[in-house]
């Protein structure tokens, strides 16, 4: 007699085992979220893979590259009153601001008996600063712009830009410009020529040329660069 144990076993490893080849999460059905069919979370429109909407690729974990504003050049001002102790910029967008005009007496500008100096320009919120050491300087003669400025043969030119005069041109363009002690842009530089030499007392007078960087914005590792072209004519009174 044939053992009805032995065939209920057989009958029973015979059946279907349901879900294997069926929608589960392990075979490659189209409901199945480790195949490649359109509704897979490795291939569709998700949070893990490539398209626009997902997190690992977009906004979320990507930040802009900072803005750099390096179009500026030494700007056209060929008609420049140094009786007025002018001068024009261009911002690093490419336009041109000013003529700034103005001239202010010490103790902003000074000239005194160990050669150093100190001349600004401009009458508003945006100005222009010239100083140095005059110990070597010779007229008619490019000085270039370099610093540290108490250093004899010296001279440095250091720009202000206030909001309020940039116009249309983007807000990153205001601020402090100068010559950086690091990480200084290859185009930075310039020179001053004097026709008469500062000395305590007396009117000193010349011009001034040169490409300057935005300090704040190199700090942010944004390259932002100004123009700058200008003449003087100033008495700088002694303070000693």
């Amino acid at each position: 007699m044939l053992d009805l144990r032995w065939l209920l076993a057989v009958l029973l490893l015979n059946l279907p085992l349901a879900g294997c080849p069926s929608g589960g999460d392990d075979d490659s059905a189209v409901t199945d979220d480790d195949d490649t069919t359109v509704d897979d979370d490795d291939t569709t429109a998700d949070d893990d893979d490539t398209t626009a909407d997902d997190d690992d690729d977009d906004d979320d974990d990507t930040t802009p590259p900072p803005a750099d504003y390096d179009a500026a050049t030494v700007p056209d001002f060929a008609d420049c009153d140094a009786a007025q102790n002018q001068f024009k910029l261009m911002l690093g967008d490419g336009s041109v601001i000013g003529p700034f005009s103005g001239f202010s007496p010490a103790p902003a500008s000074f000239a005194n008996n160990n050669n150093q100096w100190t001349l600004r320009m401009g009458a508003g919120a945006t100005f222009n600063q010239i100083q140095g050491n005059r110990d070597g300087y010779v007229v008619g003669t490019a000085i270039p712009l370099q610093g540290p400025s108490a250093n004899p043969g010296n001279v440095l030119t250091n720009v202000l830009v206030d909001a309020g005069d940039l116009g249309g041109a983007p807000a990153a363009t205001a601020g402090g410009y100068g010559l950086p002690n690091i990480n200084a842009d290859a185009r930075v530089g310039g020179s001053v020529t004097f026709t008469t030499l500062p000395e305590p007392g007396a009117t000193t007078a010349g011009t001034f040329e040169g490409v300057l960087q935005n300090n704040q914005q190199l700090s942010m590792g944004n390259t932002v660069l100004l123009g700058i072209r200008g003449c003087f004519s100033a008495t700088l009174t002694a303070t000693d």
